[in-house]
Order: C-alpha cells, then sequence, then structure tokens
C-alpha cells in the first residue's frame, strides 16, 4: 500500500474508518506515529491496536490495558513505539507497544476518568492531563522519557567520582552494578533536585465542570490550553522552576 499524506483531521478520520474495520462500541481514538507516515495507533474500548498501512491486519496489540474505556492515545514525539494512555479508570498508563504485558509507568493522580493526555512536542517528559475531576495535571515522567539516558549517564559519572581509586579504572560493569534499581527509583523521585524528578509538578483547578480537551502549543513548548464543559478555555504556564531543571538536562 502507497504511503499516504494526510494532513486534515477528518480526511484522516474517513482514511483511517475506510481503510480499517474495527470493532468498537465508541468513538475510536486514533494517534498517527510521529516517526512513521504508515503507522497509526488506535484505542478500542479497553484494547490498544498499533496499525501498519502497508500490512494486512493489526500489527501490534496491547489487551485490557485499562480496566475500563481507553478514553485516549497519545504518541511520544521522542520516542519510537512509545504511547501514553488515558482510562475511565483514572489512571495514565504509559506503554512500549513492543512489550504488550505491562505498561512501564501508571500515573494514578485523577480522582474521575482521564479524558485525555498529551506529550509535550517537545520535551516528552512532560504530560499534560484532563479528567471529569475538573482538574488538569502537569505530570514529569522522565524515567521513561528520551532524557532518561543523559540522566542516568551523569548520574553514573558522580557515582564513579565517590567510588575508590581503584574501582576508577573501571567505568562500566563495576559502576553498573552500583548504579541499583533503589538508586535509579531514588534518583527518579527524589524532591529537592537540580533535575526533573518524575511525579506532579502542577494541578490546575480553575475548571468548574468536566474538562474534556486539552493541547500544547504549537509555537511555545511552555504553553498549553484546557477547555472544560462548560466552555471555559484556560491557559497555563510550565512553572520555571520546572523549566531550569529541564535546561539543566539539555546544557550540561
Amino acid at each position: 500500500m502507497n504511503n499516504t499524506n494526510v494532513t486534515d483531521d477528518s480526511i484522516e478520520e474517513h482514511f483511517i474508518d475506510n481503510l480499517f474495520t474495527f470493532n468498537s462500541d465508541y468513538k475510536i481514538k486514533r494517534v498517527w506515529s510521529p516517526h512513521s507516515g504508515d503507522v497509526f495507533v488506535t484505542a478500542n474500548n479497553e484494547d490498544i491496536l498499533s496499525w501498519d498501512c502497508r500490512k494486512d491486519g493489526i500489527a501490534m496489540k496491547i489487551e485490557n490495558a485499562h480496566e475500563m474505556l481507553v478514553q485516549d492515545v497519545d504518541y511520544n514525539p521522542n520516542k519510537p513505539y512509545f504511547i501514553a494512555t488515558a482510562g475511565n479508570d483514572c489512571n495514565i498508563k504509559i506503554w512500549d507497544i513492543r512489550l504488550p504485558n505491562e505498561p512501564l509507568k501508571i500515573m494514578s493522580d485523577h480522582s474521575h476518568w482521564v479524558w485525555n493526555v498529551k506529550f509535550n512536542h517537545y520535551h516528552d517528559q512532560l504530560l499534560i492531563s484532563s479528567s471529569s475531576d475538573c482538574q488538569v495535571n502537569l505530570q514529569s515522567a522522565v524515567s521513561v522519557s528520551s532524557s532518561a539516558k543523559f540522566l542516568e549517564e551523569k548520574s553514573l559519572f558522580v557515582i564513579d567520582e565517590k567510588s575508590d581509586l581503584e574501582e576508577k579504572n573501571s567505568m562500566d560493569d563495576s559502576i553498573n552494578m552500583n548504579y541499583s534499581s533503589y538508586e535509579q527509583e531514588l534518583f527518579y523521585t527524589g524532591a529537592g533536585t537540580s533535575h526533573p524528578v518524575d511525579g506532579i509538578i502542577s494541578t490546575y483547578d480553575q475548571h468548574e465542570d468536566s474538562v474534556y480537551s486539552i493541547t500544547w502549543s504549537n509555537s511555545d513548548p511552555w504553553i498549553f490550553g484546557s477547555l472544560s464543559y462548560d466552555g471555559r478555555f484556560v491557559i497555563n504556564i510550565v512553572p520555571s522552576e520546572e523549566k531550569y531543571k529541564i535546561f539543566n538536562i539539555t546544557c550540561s
């Protein structure tokens, strides 16, 4: 099948619906891969399906990705195969679609249905989500982002500096062994650090009704907007403290 360039949402929906047959009782959530013009992912009830326009049938499948209906799916702009999903089980999950048995990360910070989750277009550790709990959450998931490798390299360097003189002759196996899973978890969740860590950055409660839509600005990576059922549209900005932490990764 020839690659098809889809630029308009209505054309995209018509193209996908006529190209593939979906078994779902609800409106299909879909997102094209930013890494390939032939690949897209859909949310079908509680399942996540990956499709390749060059092939027939389903390319990859995550069964029962959520305990309840999946409301949204988004593709990581920097890491192929990495997606985020949001569901009526109040959870946000990050997946590597090649590893369907369990998610890489689960975030359970909303108290009602989660309608949307969106990766930042540039800094993929930043995610925004909206829910029927009337809140918008700005979250950091740096441990499963493209920035993780830079943080780990910096951490390994620090561990090596603190090691004995004998250990300094070996920068590979000995350091990798010292860098335990416990240290890695502490590194990504520690408070008061100069680098980004996993967790809630800010919670925004300016809405008085369910927040059904959110989006990042296409021109400014730090601005995002949210729209609630009562018609209120709110614009927010990533806190300066978090910006500086991200700059500390990219500029060091």
